[in-house]
């Protein structure tokens, strides 16, 4: 606020004064109440008012006066400061006083306050300046607020409470009023209508008087009894208020919303802001129920308080099943004809004010849960509340089962379940006793727990009732009854299946080991399952019974249980048991794996001896006859006696037996080679016909193919040809295809025919034990040998199953055959083995060396171990039949060695060495009776004689029979000087070299032949006595 009278002094007339004077710059002023600034507690308007003085030049002080005539009152409507002005000597300038003018919220007529001055110095100062004011009324009557701008209220009744206060703020100069009214509300949202709520408008304004302020209640909530008892005039209520009456109601509804115009009256000096002028209130739904809490219990009279509902007396509803309509109530036309519904007419009780509807026993057989209370209306049906009926539903279904170790049911479906209070019992029919079974009527009552489980404590005692289909039935003690008569139970829970096969008194015995199965037919029940078991048991549910446990499944196609033969073996014993029953249930943890699961009892069995054996002690132990070709009398429990039958078939059991471990032993073997293996085939001769090799093998070679054209993998060991042989680091895979008994087609690993040409009379033919068990047969049987042992061993089993021995017996049968196949095959393989024709010659060749040099002993190698040319013709004589047409390559291995490998010796010291006359070189390859016969040539022409006698014992060096085979390295020597071969060459007593030749003159393609050819050459050049190299055939 600036002063509206501060200017400086500037045109005074004081020159021409002569008294000392004080006056204020402005005659009048018109200063308005106002609140621009506060005054201690008080709002106010703030003037200055200047004053001057003349003349200037002295001390002047002056009193600030309020003149009689004003009519405003200070500390009330004004105040000023300070009360007095001072000018120091020589002091021009001008002064002032503050003015604060009040603003007392009133509307008032105009004041008038006065000021003027009383002079103290100097003493003879003017005091006649006046200056009048004139204080006016501002007219502010303030600001209208509404508040809250937006309220929520829940649904229900009201209690008083105000919803909008009108609140007066700032001025207060004037009247003012306002009301509200009801309005459309902008936007889209949800309206609350005239079935949620009612508006009812203030008959006339909330007013303000002048100065007046403060909140004012605008709409107030009231409770439904308040409107009923404005309704009926018996209690006054405020008209300048606007009444909001909720009607609560059950239905799951949005938030609803109620917008309200808000108007002044005419000449209000209040201030309403434009975004007050339309206010709103939201509708919060609420549980209504919860709060209500109205319950009936089926089997009960069903009596409602309905005073905290919106039915009043007379009002007429349905009541509706919640499930059934979705939770919304149908119109009140549409349900008549139904059964889980019922229109009512609501009735007070005049003493009490209470309203009220008795539905007496319609839920009785009703299905439990929410039951909508709708109340008719004109043009719907409103849910106002929901009944919440407790009990059982009727459509439930439960089973048990004989062989569960309890009745349990749980989860019923209903609604408020009480622990401790509620019960059901098993019947025919509920609240009767008629055609129930006492077992049923005695364990068949079971309790609510905590864990929402009924369960039937005396279980045992209903389980030997006959299954069926019951009817389950449900009380709730109260103080009338207790729930322990069947006629207690009234109220139907819905069914109750009790599973499992009708008992049976007793069941025909049964043989033990009889051919027919035991088998207990005609087994009927409820809901039997092909999963069912059974099982013969001392007694039924004991845990860990002694004895064994017989069981069986359940054959749903004949109704039956068939345990199979029954015998002594399994430990049953020959008096009576039960056949328990037992139903597998994987959602309940019942498995049927234990004794104590088998709780139901199909009926008791008698167990009879089994043949051939007896109960002498009457224990129930049958004992079996002492030997297994004995059997009992013509009953069972007779003596034993020796069956012809049974004498048979032990005797085919031994042969049985004694084959079946032959086909092992003459079969197979075991090698420090190859480990397990087919018995090898011993080689009679292997040579070349028609193009194929050919093994010959000693006897049958017993080997069985599928096909003509087929082979089996085979191999070759001993043989003494490096082709041929395998060894276990050098494996030669070869095949086999049978041309004769006992020949067959040698093949490479391919099954092709071998393009080289081998010669041996030695040897062994070996198979893989798979491929012996596949490819070889008994003599004189084409099958494969593993079906043969097949055979044997599937007629073993049957003759011992037939007889049954005892264990001694079986250890006799197993021992006494295989024994016996054992030293067979022994005395077979050492005592009467089949040996090769080249074996047995080569066994009678050296016994007769053995009678001429029973001691032959080494000699040094060169010179010294020549051979006489008879002992050489020998050897052709010996064993030309084996011979034939082959080389050295056979001899060596066939022959020499055969006869040499006993001393390790040289064949030359075997028979006995001869200084060389003649050194021999020739091509290994080279048939042997081409030897034969160059030498004899040579022989007699050397020595010119055709008499034996004399050309016989004509000497040859032949590196075949002067090297000792066995240990060709020393023979060799560390030079070609230290050789054998040398050595003969050079002694000195040799008189020429022989080169044996074919046809292709292969001696001449060798190294070693060439470098005794070299020797020879070199000593016919040094050795005037040696006769050098005489080229020698067959023919001379």
């Amino acid at each position: 606020m600036f002063c509206r009278c501060c200017w400086p002094l500037c045109l005074l007339p004081t020159a021409l004064a002569l008294v000392p004077q004080v006056q204020f710059v402005l005659p009048s002023l018109d200063a308005y109440e106002g609140s621009d600034f506060e005054c201690g507690a008080r709002r106010c308007n703030l003037f200055s008012l200047g004053i001057i003085r003349f003349p200037t030049d002295e001390l002047f002080v002056a009193n600030v006066q309020i003149l009689e005539d004003s009519n405003a009152t200070r500390g009330v409507d004004f105040e000023f400061y300070p009360d007095a002005v001072t000018w120091q000597s020589g002091d021009v300038n001008s002064q002032a006083i503050l003015l604060f003018i009040f603003d007392d919220d009133l509307a008032e007529k105009m004041k008038y306050l006065h000021l003027g001055f009383d002079v103290l110095v100097p003493a003879i100062a003017n005091n006649e300046s006046k200056m009048e004011i004139f204080i006016r009324d501002d007219n502010d009557g303030g600001n209208m607020v509404l508040t809250p701008s937006f309220a929520r209220v829940t649904e229900r009744y009201g209690t008083g409470e105000c919803v909008f206060y009108g609140d007066r703020q700032g001025g207060t100069s004037g009247a003012a009023g306002a009301f509200v009214t009801k309005a459309n509300c902008a936007g889209g949202v949800p309206e609350a209508d005239s079935l949620d709520l009612l508006f009812l408008p203030a008959e006339q304004a909330q007013v303000w008087a002048d100065g007046e302020s403060g909140p004012k209640c605008l709409l107030m909530s009231i409770h439904k009894d308040d409107y009923i008892s404005s309704f009926t005039q018996q209690e006054p209520m405020n008209s300048s208020v606007a009444k909001l009456v909720i009607i609560p109601d059950a239905e799951r509804e949005p938030d609803e919303y109620m917008c309200l115009n808000v108007s002044q009256i005419a000449g209000s000096t209040t201030t309403l802001r434009k975004d007050q002028l339309q206010i709103a209130f939201v509708v919060t739904d609420v549980d209504l129920d919860a709060t209500l809490d109205l319950d009936c219990t089926r089997g009960f009279g069903c009596h409602l308080d309905l005073s905290e509902t919106w039915f009043w007396e007379y009002d007429t509803g349905t009541i509706q099943d919640a499930s059934s309509s979705n939770y919304e109530c149908l119109p009140c036309q549409d349900v008549g004809n139904l059964s889980d519904s019922i229109n009512f007419t609501v009735a007070q009780d005049w003493a009490t004010g209470q309203t009220f509807v008795d539905f007496g026993d319609f839920f009785h057989d009703q299905k439990p849960g929410d039951k909508l209370l709708c109340w008719c209306t004109f043009t719907s049906s409103v849910h106002l509340a929901t009944l919440k009926l407790q009990g059982p539903s009727l459509n439930n279904a439960a089973q048990c089962v004989r062989s569960w170790p309890t009745c349990e049911i749980p989860f019923l479906d209903g609604v408020g379940f009480q622990e401790g209070n509620d019960s059901i019992m098993v019947l025919i029919s509920c609240g009767s006793v008629e055609n129930t079974p006492p077992a049923i009527l005695e364990g068949s009552i079971a309790a609510y727990d905590a864990d929402r489980y009924f369960r039937m404590a005396e279980f045992e005692i209903m389980r030997p009732a006959f299954p069926g289909i019951y009817e389950i039935c449900w009380c709730r003690k109260t103080a009338a009854t207790n729930c322990s008569r069947p006629h207690d139970f009234a109220v139907s829970a819905g069914a109750f299946v009790y599973m499992g096969p009708n008992p049976r008194y007793w069941l025909t015995q049964y043989q033990l080991d009889a051919e027919e199965p035991f088998n207990v037919s005609e087994v009927y029940g409820i809901q039997l399952h092909e999963r069912d078991e059974a099982r013969v048991l001392p007694s039924c549910g004991q845990p860990d019974p002694e004895g064994p446990e017989v069981g069986a499944v359940f054959d749903i196609l004949t109704r039956s249980f068939n345990f199979g033969r029954v015998t002594a073996g399994h430990g049953i014993l020959a008096k009576k048991y039960k056949v328990c029953w037992c139903q597998p249930a994987d959602e309940y943890g019942y498995a049927c794996n234990t004794a104590a699961e088998f709780r139901a009892e199909i009926g008791s069995i008698v167990f009879l001896c089994p043949d051939r054996q007896t109960d002498t002690d009457g224990d129930g132990i049958c004992e079996p006859c002492p030997y297994m070709i004995q059997t009992s009398g013509d009953e069972p429990g007779a003596q034993c006696v020796i069956d012809g039958l049974r004498v048979l078939e032990a005797i085919c059991w031994w042969f049985v037996s004694t084959l079946f471990f032959m086909a092992f032993t003459a079969s197979f073997r075991c090698s420090r080679t190859v480990g397990f293996e087919g018995i090898p085939r011993l080689i009679e001769d292997i040579s070349q016909e028609s193009g194929k090799l050919v093994v010959t093998v000693v006897g049958h070679h017993n080997l069985f193919m599928l096909a003509p054209n087929h082979s089996v993998p085979v191999t070759l060991w001993f043989t003494g040809h490096f082709l041929l042989d395998s060894a276990p680091s050098k494996r030669i895979d070869f095949r086999a295809r049978p041309l004769h008994f006992n020949t067959l087609e040698l093949l490479d690993s391919q099954g092709e025919p071998l393009d080289f040409r081998a010669d041996t009379s030695m040897g062994l033919l070996r198979l893989s034990m798979p491929r012996a068990m596949f490819h070889s047969a008994l003599r004189g049987v084409q099958i494969p040998l593993f079906v043969q042992i097949l055979t044997l061993a599937t007629a073993w089993l049957l003759l011992s199953f037939l007889l049954q021995p005892s264990f001694p017996e079986v250890l006799v049968l197993v021992v006494g055959p295989l024994s016996f196949a054992i030293a067979i095959s022994t005395l077979w393989h050492f005592l009467l083995r089949p040996e090769s024709s080249l074996s047995r010659r080569l066994q009678r060749f050296a016994v007769e060396l053995k009678k001429r040099r029973p001691h032959p002993t080494a000699c040094n190698k060169g010179p010294s171990r020549a051979i006489a040319v008879r002992d050489v013709l020998e050897l052709e004589e010996k064993f030309g039949a084996f011979i034939k047409d082959r080389n050295m390559y056979y001899i060596d291995p066939n022959i020499l060695r055969q006869l040499t490998k006993h001393d390790k010796l040289s064949y030359a010291e075997l028979v006995g060495p001869q200084m060389v006359q003649w050194f021999v070189s020739h091509w290994w390859g080279t048939q042997f009776r081409v030897y034969c016969k160059t030498l004899r040539r040579h022989a007699k022409a050397v020595c010119d004689t055709s008499d034996e006698a004399s050309w016989g014992g004509t000497s040859y060096w032949i590196c075949t029979f002067s090297n000792n085979q066995y240990h060709i390295r020393e023979e060799l020597g560390k030079s070609h000087v230290e050789s054998s071969f040398y050595l003969a060459l050079h002694s000195g007593m040799c008189q020429g070299t022989c080169m044996i030749l074919d046809e292709m003159a292969m001696p001449l393609k060798r190294s070693w032949c060439l470098f005794e050819l070299l020797q020879t050459i070199e000593l016919e050049r040094t050795q005037a006595n040696f006769r050098g190299l005489l080229f020698c055939t067959e023919h001379g």
